[in-house]
């Protein structure tokens, strides 16, 4: 993911998505890279899906761009 970072240029957005069973680290693997982006020159969002909102469309992009 920080080599896709990389290759990006500030006028192209993209967006990268984490997926896997749980208890796998996941949300490690994003804290870690939220070190590493935002201090040179990134913008960063998160969310964790909940599956007692799944009914709820784009609940998890919604809790990304509250935070």
């Amino acid at each position: 993911m920080l080599a896709a970072f990389d290759r990006s240029s500030p006028a192209v957005a993209g967006a990268g998505l984490v997926s896997g069973y749980s208890g796998i680290g996941k949300s490690s693997v994003v804290n870690e890279l939220h070190k590493a982006l935002v201090p040179p020159r990134g913008l960063f969002a998160s969310g964790k899906f909940d599956q007692y909102k799944r009914d709820i469309p784009y609940a998890t992009l919604a809790q990304a761009f509250q935070g």
